[in-house]
């Protein structure tokens, strides 16, 4: 990487338990408001932890076709608002980001794992006799990172990176080498990640770093 090489961020999105956009984010930000509220989640009885920071509800049929909206993992749901507003934003012109010289890195802790929980609970509760093709490429870590390519028509490097909670900021920062590199002229970048579910609640309680009430 060259020396004193610079990147410059042209457009930024965010879905967060403030908001479904920047302004929102921000905007509760600034105010001091908190994302914390009363926890919305079935099949999570007997529950230890009441509360959680979530993104709130939202029609996904209002955001996604119809054929493409069963192979989304809420995670791969999120980064994909988020980049349609980053793209929105950037003051590029949209069909520019059909190219090879367009990459995208995704940081995950996990992946989709809402959709490993649904599927093991189909499969082993409601015994179902069927399972769904549309699993692996929901849960897998890079489906965000795919899924983003797929719309853009970006064709450069396109992966996942997962090293838990540092996995955004190693997504950035790779974008970056891939700039100062030369290898592409932009990229999206940035993480996602849906864990608010009965599964991910039980694991992370288990751990004993999960609060009961605030």
């Amino acid at each position: 990487m060259m020396s004193g090489t610079r990147s410059a961020i042209v457009g930024i999105g965010c879905v967060s338990a403030l908001g479904l956009d920047v302004t929102s984010f921000w905007s509760a930000l600034k105010a001091g408001q908190s994302g914390v509220g009363p926890l919305r989640l079935p099949r999570y009885e007997n529950r230890f932890v009441r509360v959680a920071a979530q993104v709130p509800p939202f029609d996904a049929a209002a955001h996604f076709a119809p054929h493409v909206l069963p192979a989304l993992d809420p995670s791969s749901q999120y980064a994909l608002l988020a980049m349609r507003e980053a793209v929105a934003g950037s003051g590029l012109d949209r069909a520019s980001f059909a190219s090879p010289r367009t990459g995208v890195i995704v940081g995950t802790g996990a992946g989709g794992t809402q959709t490993i929980t649904e599927a093991a609970y189909s499969f082993y509760v409601a015994q179902e006799k069927r399972t769904s093709p549309n699993i692996v490429p929901s849960l897998m870590p890079n489906a965000a990172a795919s899924q983003i390519a797929f719309e853009l028509g970006a064709q450069g490097p396109t992966f996942a990176v997962c090293t838990a909670c540092a996995s955004g900021n190693h997504a950035v920062a790779l974008a970056h080498m891939l700039l100062a590199t030369g290898a592409v002229d932009r990229v999206i970048c940035g993480a996602t990640e849906a864990v608010v579910h009965p599964a991910g609640m039980r694991a992370w309680e288990a751990l004993r770093v999960l609060s009961s009430d605030t």
